[in-house]
């Protein structure tokens, strides 16, 4: 496949104006361990991936991006300081058509480009943040790859089970814990003594991404953000 260019997109309504941020097909760059990829291939309306609807709340802008993005030599505009990205609004890190094996290439260019910004290096003087959520973590599916990626931005967990929360935190990731049981009217969750900090956007304030980032950096007073499966 000809290389590209990735077309990167800022802001919608959910993550704010000032973030940068990108889609792949979801499913298709999905591993297994996705619960509601599962459920899709079973063909059961109980319960999806909230990408089903991202065209809801995405900016327009976004909208042509959506089916283009799946294997992709990654070559990224220019990031001045106290830029943001969000990784993959959908998808995953996986090859597209089969999310079992890491994508390597794209991978390769997404550690390239914040290892040279070093997003989450202490002495980085960039004001900006990074982040991504996978369902790559379990089993090791990604490995190595995932594994480097670690090392330069903030890779949440996405888990579904409070089984899989509790192995994610053993493991050492920041988590993102999608569960009906979520109550937003509350601040945070409390998960068989895991402390975590309920996404603001769904609260009363309806807190954008780039008034928060909680799900871009480490605290000592939470392990990770919960959210109400949506």
């Amino acid at each position: 496949m000809k290389a590209k260019a990735l077309d990167m997109l800022k802001g919608n309504r959910k993550i704010g104006g000032s973030v940068w941020t990108w889609s792949r097909p979801v499913y298709a760059t999905c591993p297994d361990t996705c619960h509601f990829k599962q459920v899709k291939v079973q063909n059961s309306d109980a319960d999806h991936c909230y990408a089903d609807d991202q065209d809801f709340f995405m900016a327009q802008t976004l909208k042509g991006a959506l089916r283009r993005l799946g294997q992709l030599p990654l070559k990224v505009a220019k990031l001045g300081d106290g830029d943001s990205v969000r990784i993959n609004v959908s998808g995953d890190l996986g090859l597209m058509g089969d999310g079992n094996k890491p994508d390597t290439t794209f991978i390769d260019g997404l550690v390239g480009l914040f290892s040279k910004y070093k997003w989450n290096n202490p002495q980085n003087t960039n004001t900006g943040h990074a982040w991504l959520y996978t369902h790559g973590w379990k089993q090791n599916i990604y490995g190595y790859a995932l594994d480097k990626l670690r090392k330069c931005i903030q890779v949440n967990a996405s888990v579904d089970t409070v089984a899989d929360l509790k192995q994610a935190v053993s493991e050492g990731y920041r988590v993102f814990y999608s569960s009906p049981t979520v109550d937003h009217s509350q601040t945070y969750t409390l998960v068989d003594g895991i402390r975590l900090l309920n996404c603001p956007n769904f609260g009363a304030k309806k807190v954008k991404c780039d008034e928060c980032f909680a799900c871009a950096r480490d605290s000592k007073n939470y392990a990770g953000v919960a959210i109400r499966t949506h």
